[in-house]
């Protein structure tokens, strides 16, 4: 940081398809309901989340059928025999085995997380994580006054979340 410069808090803004950390000179109310006030204007966006598997046939075949439920497809193949996930060429999720070709394992504390507009939708991804073998890690329902969140793990045990930012009764 450059002296004489004041760090600055993201803001996280709502778009479906990646995380938007965004700075501005004019003052913005995040989805938690904080006002926030910058002074530079910077955007930086969260490119893709990843995870790792040692059985990535099924792997693919669990994320091809949860990431159908909403809209997305695989975007092309990685070469360690992975699969890259994204819309509209956009890739935003990917699984793959591991570049130093050691045993892939859930990072303790990892968590990816996929934004939706309603909680139906949310509902709707947990569902279907559930019903092509993923396990539940908590059901849906409101976290806080806007956070409705639903969490659960993948075939490999990597935990992966739903949620959308709607006051409860919205």
């Amino acid at each position: 940081m450059a002296e004489g410069s004041k760090p600055v808090k993201p803001v996280l803004c709502r778009n479906i398809h990646r995380v938007q950390l965004l700075w501005s000179k004019r003052t913005i109310i995040s989805p938690f309901g904080q006002e926030a006030s910058r002074e530079s204007e910077l955007m930086i966006h969260l490119g893709h989340a990843v995870v790792g598997s040692n059985r990535l046939g099924e792997a693919k075949g669990f994320y091809d059928s949860l990431f159908a439920s909403a809209g997305i497809s695989g975007l092309f193949e990685h070469p360690s025999g992975g699969r890259v996930y994204g819309k509209d060429g956009i890739p935003f999720f990917v699984v793959l085995g591991p570049y130093d070709k050691r045993p892939a394992t859930i990072g303790n504390g990892s968590m990816a997380c996929f934004r939706f507009d309603t909680p139906a939708e949310v509902d709707a991804f947990y569902a279907k994580a559930l019903e092509i073998g993923g396990t539940d890690e908590g059901a849906p329902g409101y976290r806080a006054p806007t956070f409705y969140m639903s969490y659960f793990r993948d075939l490999e045990g990597n935990k992966l979340c739903a949620c959308c930012f709607e006051e409860a009764g919205a």
